[in-house]
């Protein structure tokens, strides 16, 4: 349907070919993708993150926090730190055997 629409299109404005007309349709197509895109633009401003070697409650934290106690490792049957550790918000543990390196 659309190369019949194209087509009779073309018959009343003889001076495009078919090629050209859909190089010029993807173009146009183009330039306002373009337009449309360019309205999501958003700078952010610089953020900073500083630790400190403050004690301080779980609750006063500002950030996700997970504690593991002795007792979760006990539950779970956990037998090495990195199996503690894999359920922690933000922890990535990665096994390596002899002769493997980390790749960070």
């Amino acid at each position: 349907m659309i190369k019949l629409f194209v087509g009779i299109f073309l018959e009343d404005f003889g001076m495009f070919k078919y090629k050209t007309f859909c190089i010029l349709v993807s173009i146009l197509a183009l330039v306002l993708l373009d337009i449309v895109q360019a309205d999501d633009v958003y700078i952010l401003d610089e953020i900073s993150i500083v630790g400190t070697r403050n004690e301080r409650d779980t609750f006063g934290t500002p950030s996700a926090v997970s504690i593991v106690t002795s007792d979760d490792i006990g539950r779970q049957g956990l037998g090495t730190t990195p199996d503690a550790l894999r359920g922690a918000n933000g922890v990535m543990v990665q096994k390596t055997s002899a002769g493997q390196g980390s790749p960070y």
